[in-house]
């Protein structure tokens, strides 16, 4: 009866999903002037609890055109143990001189290959982050809207 018993909790164990968290720093809206720059962060952390090893396989981005979005990730990110965690820059964001749109979302889409000790695959999932970026006039932009509003407000004051 204990034979049956740990084999079907060793069974168990095997089977189960390895699991990890995911982080993107800022995790909501960001707001970038024109021609401004942005780096989004991440924190991956392995905590799978059969002892599988975790590996970052490849990040990639939904279609954006408010600017150039360029991946940071290392090309070769750790191996992270069960309880192991790393931070690293995810991605870069020229935003455009002049955007054609006031906000755009998008995603980051991570694959995520889970090892065992032989560095045989045992799991591969995909999972996505949503973001989104918010253009901010520039400086000299609130100063001439400020002035139109003054001009409008003192014409009116006139009349």
């Amino acid at each position: 009866m204990k034979t049956i018993l740990l084999t079907l909790l060793a069974a168990a164990v095997l089977c189960a999903t390895p699991t990890f968290t995911l982080t993107v720093t800022p995790s909501g809206p960001v707001s970038v002037a024109p021609g401004g720059v942005f780096i989004w962060t991440y924190s991956l952390e392995n905590t799978s609890s059969a002892g599988e090893l975790l590996s970052l396989q490849n990040v990639s981005f939904s279609s954006f055109t408010l600017g150039v979005l360029t991946e940071l990730v290392s090309a070769n990110p750790p191996f992270l143990a069960p309880a192991e965690s790393f931070t690293g820059d995810l991605a870069q964001l020229n935003l455009s001189p002049n955007p054609a749109l006031p906000s755009q979302s998008g995603q980051f889409i991570f694959t995520v290959e889970f090892l065992d000790s032989e560095f045989n695959t045992v799991d591969i999932q995909t999972v996505s982050r949503d973001f989104t970026v918010n253009v901010v006039p520039e400086p000299s932009t609130w100063t001439l809207l400020s002035a139109a509003g003054l001009g409008l407000l003192a014409r009116r004051r006139r009349r």
